[in-house]
């Protein structure tokens, strides 16, 4: 038995056009899979909207409103991303309101969007218990800027940030030079 045999071409064309649900909505109302109604409809010839026309039918039903912000909004993906450096960024709206006024020095605004903190820099000052200063730098032990574990984490100033970097890689040139003699033995 088909999950959609219960369902008529009608009952869809009421539920999609003539309430103007989503075909996501239309998926929660009958608590089916968002992607298989989809094939459904396209295997009854059901003539789905543009993309565009979806656009502009939520902007309408909105009224002209945004698509809110954080975590209403609709294209929210979880508050993290992947900066182009390679940090993992965390949106405020993920922090308590607590949380949020105590770190509110370390967010950093974004053009048309909510406000971030780095996490390996939010984790460092989670535990401190404060915000970091402008010259404390969280350095990751590993190298793996998205290994935010606590234990990866080296809270140094700035000043000593650079003395310790050049002692980290002539340490780690010393490994290399010990595996390859390794290796040829």
């Amino acid at each position: 038995m088909n999950q959609f045999d219960n369902i008529t071409h009608e009952q869809l064309k009421e539920l999609y056009y003539d309430k103007r649900m989503s075909v996501k909505m239309i998926a929660d109302y009958l608590n089916v899979n968002k992607r298989n109604l989809m094939r459904h409809m396209r295997k009854i010839n059901f003539k789905l909207r543009t993309s565009s026309k979806a656009q502009k039918l939520r902007m309408k039903l909105n009224r002209g409103k945004s698509f809110g912000k954080g975590k209403n909004h609709l294209n929210w993906r979880g508050g993290k991303f992947k900066d182009s450096q390679g940090y993992i960024e965390v949106s405020e709206c993920l922090l308590s309101k607590k949380q949020k006024d105590l770190f509110k020095p370390m967010l950093r605004s974004r053009k048309n969007h909510s406000s971030y903190i780095l996490e390996h820099r939010l984790i460092m000052a989670r535990h401190l218990g404060r915000p970091l200063l402008k010259n404390e730098v969280v350095h990751h032990l590993n190298g793996f800027k998205d290994d935010n574990r606590w234990s990866n984490l080296l809270l140094l100033e700035s000043r000593k940030h650079f003395q310790y970097i050049p002692i980290l890689n002539k340490k780690i040139r010393e490994l290399e030079l010990k595996i390859r003699r390794l290796e040829r033995s």
